[in-house]
Protein backbone atom coordinates (compact mmCIF):
# COMPACT_ATOMS: atom_id res chain seq x y z
CA UNK A 1 0.00 0.00 0.00
CA UNK A 2 2.46 2.18 0.67
CA UNK A 3 4.53 1.74 -2.56
CA UNK A 4 1.05 2.77 -4.26
CA UNK A 5 0.65 5.54 -2.76
CA UNK A 6 3.76 6.40 -3.28
CA UNK A 7 4.00 6.01 -7.23
CA UNK A 8 0.80 7.65 -6.92
CA UNK A 9 1.96 10.85 -5.34
CA UNK A 10 4.72 10.97 -7.91
CA UNK A 11 3.14 10.53 -10.98
CA UNK A 12 0.03 13.40 -9.91
CA UNK A 13 3.46 15.71 -8.69
CA UNK A 14 4.61 15.38 -12.45
CA UNK A 15 1.63 16.60 -14.06
CA UNK A 16 1.61 20.18 -11.92
CA UNK A 17 2.96 21.62 -8.73
CA UNK A 18 -0.60 21.27 -7.94
CA UNK A 19 -1.92 17.83 -8.19
CA UNK A 20 -1.65 15.48 -5.13
CA UNK A 21 -2.92 12.30 -3.54
CA UNK A 22 -4.69 13.41 -0.20
CA UNK A 23 -5.61 10.81 1.91
CA UNK A 24 -9.29 9.87 3.66
CA UNK A 25 -8.12 11.42 6.94
CA UNK A 26 -6.06 14.41 5.70
CA UNK A 27 -9.58 15.28 3.44
CA UNK A 28 -11.69 14.83 6.24
CA UNK A 29 -9.46 17.25 8.79
CA UNK A 30 -9.70 19.37 5.84
CA UNK A 31 -13.07 20.05 5.47
CA UNK A 32 -14.34 19.76 8.58
CA UNK A 33 -11.79 22.96 9.37
CA UNK A 34 -13.93 24.79 6.51
CA UNK A 35 -17.39 23.86 7.63
CA UNK A 36 -17.20 25.25 11.18
CA UNK A 37 -13.61 25.63 12.59
CA UNK A 38 -13.83 23.43 14.85
CA UNK A 39 -11.82 20.37 17.02
CA UNK A 40 -10.76 18.17 19.83
CA UNK A 41 -8.05 19.82 21.72
CA UNK A 42 -6.94 22.37 24.12
CA UNK A 43 -7.82 26.01 23.00
CA UNK A 44 -4.86 27.31 22.45
CA UNK A 45 -2.75 29.33 19.32
CA UNK A 46 0.86 28.18 18.70
CA UNK A 47 3.59 29.58 16.62
CA UNK A 48 7.11 28.52 16.38
CA UNK A 49 10.49 30.94 15.95
CA UNK A 50 14.07 29.27 14.82
CA UNK A 51 16.46 30.23 17.51
CA UNK A 52 20.01 29.01 18.54
CA UNK A 53 20.81 26.69 20.74
CA UNK A 54 22.50 26.72 23.96
CA UNK A 55 25.96 26.23 22.34
CA UNK A 56 25.83 28.97 19.78
CA UNK A 57 24.58 31.28 22.82
CA UNK A 58 27.70 30.33 24.59
CA UNK A 59 29.97 31.24 21.67
CA UNK A 60 27.74 34.32 20.86
CA UNK A 61 29.19 35.69 24.37
CA UNK A 62 32.40 34.47 24.86
CA UNK A 63 34.30 33.59 21.73
CA UNK A 64 33.93 36.21 19.26
CA UNK A 65 36.47 38.67 18.37
CA UNK A 66 36.39 41.63 16.34
CA UNK A 67 37.86 41.65 12.89
CA UNK A 68 40.06 44.67 13.30
CA UNK A 69 40.34 47.11 16.53
CA UNK A 70 38.41 49.63 14.46
CA UNK A 71 35.84 47.39 13.26
CA UNK A 72 32.32 46.89 15.41
CA UNK A 73 31.87 43.47 13.86
CA UNK A 74 32.56 40.29 15.86
CA UNK A 75 33.16 37.09 13.92
CA UNK A 76 32.10 33.84 15.34
CA UNK A 77 33.36 30.68 14.45
CA UNK A 78 30.76 28.10 14.26
CA UNK A 79 31.13 24.33 14.44
CA UNK A 80 28.82 21.42 13.02
CA UNK A 81 27.04 21.73 16.81
CA UNK A 82 25.77 25.36 16.38
CA UNK A 83 22.64 25.29 15.34
CA UNK A 84 19.42 27.08 15.01
CA UNK A 85 16.37 25.15 16.42
CA UNK A 86 12.26 24.89 16.14
CA UNK A 87 10.60 26.13 19.63
CA UNK A 88 7.49 26.47 19.59
CA UNK A 89 5.26 28.77 21.67
CA UNK A 90 1.85 29.59 23.05
CA UNK A 91 1.19 32.87 21.32
CA UNK A 92 -2.28 32.89 23.26
CA UNK A 93 -4.15 30.41 24.87
CA UNK A 94 -8.26 31.34 23.79
CA UNK A 95 -10.40 32.48 26.58
CA UNK A 96 -12.61 30.59 28.46
CA UNK A 97 -11.01 27.21 26.99
CA UNK A 98 -9.11 24.34 28.72
CA UNK A 99 -5.71 25.94 28.33
CA UNK A 100 -6.37 29.49 29.97
CA UNK A 101 -8.17 27.56 32.93
CA UNK A 102 -5.10 25.00 33.37
CA UNK A 103 -3.03 27.81 33.40
CA UNK A 104 -1.21 27.92 30.45
CA UNK A 105 0.23 31.54 29.48
CA UNK A 106 1.24 33.33 26.44
CA UNK A 107 4.78 33.22 25.36
CA UNK A 108 5.52 29.31 27.10
CA UNK A 109 7.65 27.85 25.57
CA UNK A 110 6.76 24.30 24.99
CA UNK A 111 8.73 21.80 25.50
CA UNK A 112 7.59 18.37 25.84
CA UNK A 113 3.81 16.69 25.19
CA UNK A 114 3.36 13.33 27.68
CA UNK A 115 7.23 13.77 28.71
CA UNK A 116 8.23 13.14 24.90
CA UNK A 117 10.61 15.93 23.55
CA UNK A 118 8.83 18.06 20.86
CA UNK A 119 11.89 20.62 20.81
CA UNK A 120 13.13 20.89 16.66
CA UNK A 121 9.97 19.34 15.64
CA UNK A 122 7.84 20.97 13.29
CA UNK A 123 4.65 22.67 14.16
CA UNK A 124 1.90 20.45 12.68
CA UNK A 125 3.56 17.37 14.47
CA UNK A 126 3.70 19.69 17.68
CA UNK A 127 -0.37 20.29 17.19
CA UNK A 128 -0.93 16.31 16.47
CA UNK A 129 0.60 15.38 19.31
CA UNK A 130 -1.67 17.63 21.61
CA UNK A 131 -4.84 17.25 19.66
CA UNK A 132 -6.80 14.18 21.03
CA UNK A 133 -10.11 13.22 21.99
CA UNK A 134 -12.27 15.16 24.17
CA UNK A 135 -12.34 14.41 27.85
CA UNK A 136 -9.03 12.67 27.59
CA UNK A 137 -6.02 14.43 29.18
CA UNK A 138 -2.66 15.99 28.21
CA UNK A 139 0.55 16.58 29.63
CA UNK A 140 2.28 19.68 28.58
CA UNK A 141 5.85 20.57 29.85
CA UNK A 142 6.55 24.33 29.63
CA UNK A 143 9.25 26.22 30.23
CA UNK A 144 8.05 30.02 31.34
CA UNK A 145 10.09 33.08 31.59
CA UNK A 146 11.64 33.78 35.05
CA UNK A 147 11.50 31.08 36.45
CA UNK A 148 13.78 28.42 36.81
CA UNK A 149 12.96 25.47 35.99
CA UNK A 150 10.27 23.65 33.56
CA UNK A 151 6.89 23.26 34.55
CA UNK A 152 4.19 20.70 33.70
CA UNK A 153 0.73 21.74 32.65
CA UNK A 154 -2.61 18.86 32.58
CA UNK A 155 -4.54 20.30 30.38
CA UNK A 156 -8.34 17.88 29.82
CA UNK A 157 -8.82 17.78 26.12
CA UNK A 158 -12.19 19.61 24.90
CA UNK A 159 -14.64 20.27 21.72
CA UNK A 160 -13.26 23.31 20.75
CA UNK A 161 -15.61 25.85 18.64
CA UNK A 162 -13.81 28.51 17.28
CA UNK A 163 -15.48 32.01 16.41
CA UNK A 164 -14.39 32.39 12.86
CA UNK A 165 -15.68 36.42 12.74
CA UNK A 166 -15.17 38.32 15.70
CA UNK A 167 -15.18 42.54 15.56
CA UNK A 168 -15.62 45.01 17.93
CA UNK A 169 -15.26 49.21 17.77
CA UNK A 170 -11.95 50.22 18.72
CA UNK A 171 -11.46 51.63 22.30
CA UNK A 172 -10.37 55.11 22.07
CA UNK A 173 -11.17 55.40 18.44
CA UNK A 174 -14.87 55.86 17.73
CA UNK A 175 -15.91 55.28 14.16
CA UNK A 176 -12.70 52.86 13.63
CA UNK A 177 -13.92 48.93 13.59
CA UNK A 178 -11.95 45.67 14.13
CA UNK A 179 -12.64 42.39 12.89
CA UNK A 180 -10.82 39.03 12.73
CA UNK A 181 -11.24 37.04 10.52
CA UNK A 182 -9.78 33.26 11.45
CA UNK A 183 -10.83 31.10 8.19
CA UNK A 184 -12.01 31.11 5.05
CA UNK A 185 -15.16 28.36 5.46
CA UNK A 186 -18.54 27.94 4.23
CA UNK A 187 -19.92 31.06 6.37
CA UNK A 188 -17.21 33.05 6.15
CA UNK A 189 -18.71 36.35 3.75
CA UNK A 190 -22.04 36.05 5.17
CA UNK A 191 -20.57 36.30 8.63
CA UNK A 192 -18.12 39.34 7.74
CA UNK A 193 -20.82 41.09 5.87
CA UNK A 194 -23.30 41.05 9.25
CA UNK A 195 -20.27 42.01 11.50
CA UNK A 196 -19.18 44.92 9.59
CA UNK A 197 -23.09 45.65 9.02
CA UNK A 198 -23.17 45.59 12.63
CA UNK A 199 -20.09 47.70 13.26
CA UNK A 200 -21.35 50.67 10.96
CA UNK A 201 -24.54 50.61 13.06
CA UNK A 202 -22.98 50.80 16.24
CA UNK A 203 -20.51 53.47 15.11
CA UNK A 204 -22.96 56.32 15.39
CA UNK A 205 -24.84 57.90 13.12
CA UNK A 206 -21.93 58.72 10.65
CA UNK A 207 -21.06 54.96 10.36
CA UNK A 208 -17.57 53.82 10.31
CA UNK A 209 -14.87 55.64 9.40
CA UNK A 210 -12.24 52.71 8.94
CA UNK A 211 -11.78 49.38 9.56
CA UNK A 212 -8.70 46.77 10.50
CA UNK A 213 -8.85 43.64 8.93
CA UNK A 214 -7.13 41.56 10.93
CA UNK A 215 -6.14 38.27 8.87
CA UNK A 216 -3.18 37.11 11.29
CA UNK A 217 -3.46 32.96 11.69
CA UNK A 218 -5.64 33.25 9.53
CA UNK A 219 -5.65 29.01 8.55
CA UNK A 220 -6.66 29.99 4.91
CA UNK A 221 -9.94 27.72 3.42
CA UNK A 222 -12.49 27.64 0.55
CA UNK A 223 -11.03 29.83 -2.75
CA UNK A 224 -14.49 31.17 -3.48
CA UNK A 225 -15.21 32.52 0.28
CA UNK A 226 -11.65 34.54 -0.09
Amino acid sequence: DRILISAAQGFLYALDPHSSLVSERAWDDSTQRTRDSSFDGIGALLTQRWEPNSSLKNRLRGKTRNLAKEDPFLLVELSEEDKFTRKTYVESPIQGQPAEKAGLWAGDEIIAVDASSVEGMELTKVVNRIRGKRGTPVRLTVRREGEPAPRDIVITRAHIRVTNVEGRILEHHPGIGYVKLTGFIESSFDELKDEIERLDGEAGPDGLRGLVFDLRMNSGGLLQQA
